[in-house]
């Protein structure tokens, strides 16, 4: 059970970092390979980047006040 929790723990922290890393990219406007570049810097695996790629690119077109919620991230179990 303890692993269970510290692995759930681990996923959670990343998400926070990738989510982070989304929310700052469209606070600077940055560039969608500098952001992929960011992802791919923190650890992200490529379905990560695929997934946080299009919340970032869904929340570049709705505009500045576009909220996390409306992303498509899901997390997974």
């Amino acid at each position: 059970m303890t692993d269970e929790i510290a692995q759930g723990e681990a996923v959670r922290v990343r998400a926070e970092s990738y989510q982070k890393i989304v929310d700052e990219a469209l606070g600077n406007d940055v560039g969608v390979e500098e952001f992929l570049d960011r992802l791919k810097k923190a650890g992200a695996s490529p379905a990560e980047a695929a997934e946080y790629g299009r919340q970032y690119s869904e929340r570049k077109t709705q505009g500045p006040n576009a909220s996390p919620m409306q992303g498509t991230w899901k997390r997974s179990r």
